[in-house]
């Protein structure tokens, strides 16, 4: 007997899961954040970066997410000069 299609089977439910969960929630933000009602397509995006609070926080955040890698980077480059052990979480 040709059971080849069990494992398609046995994981056709958690793909489905996966899809509905995650991938349906993702489709349906970017095309509610894409529909401006007035404006254009891109109105909402317009908006948030011609607003100087929000600019700031872009700023602020891209500024320390550079911060971050680069210490990271440090941080690795000197673990293994030393060769002590990288501490990773997982």
């Amino acid at each position: 007997m040709n059971r080849r299609w069990v494992p398609y089977a046995l994981t056709a439910p958690g793909l489905l899961f996966l899809l509905l969960a995650f991938a349906l929630p993702l489709v349906l933000s970017v095309g509610t954040s894409l529909s401006g009602v007035e404006g254009g397509l891109f109105a909402y995006y317009r908006k948030v970066l011609s607003d100087p609070y929000y600019l700031a926080a872009l700023g602020r955040t891209l500024r320390y997410s550079v911060a971050v890698t680069l210490l990271q980077e440090i941080q690795e480059t000197a673990a293994r000069w030393s060769d002590a052990p990288v501490n990773k979480l997982a």
